[in-house]
């Protein structure tokens, strides 16, 4: 979505990003997951021990 996202200037740059690698880059969720294992994972909160969701945009 950020790659179609109006932005002043050059964005030739935002072309070339791959998702996953910006976020590997911009989040620490080692914090959180260490956390989570303390109390008993994420089961303990009824969360999937993936920690994945699914989003969904309606227009």
């Amino acid at each position: 979505m950020l790659k179609t996202t109006q932005v002043e200037g050059n964005t030739d740059f935002l072309q070339k990003l791959q998702p996953r690698q910006v976020a590997r880059y911009l989040v620490d969720d080692s914090f959180v997951r260490n956390a989570l294992q303390q109390v008993g994972g994420p089961k303990a909160f009824g969360l999937p021990n993936n920690l994945s969701r699914i989003e969904t945009i309606k227009f």
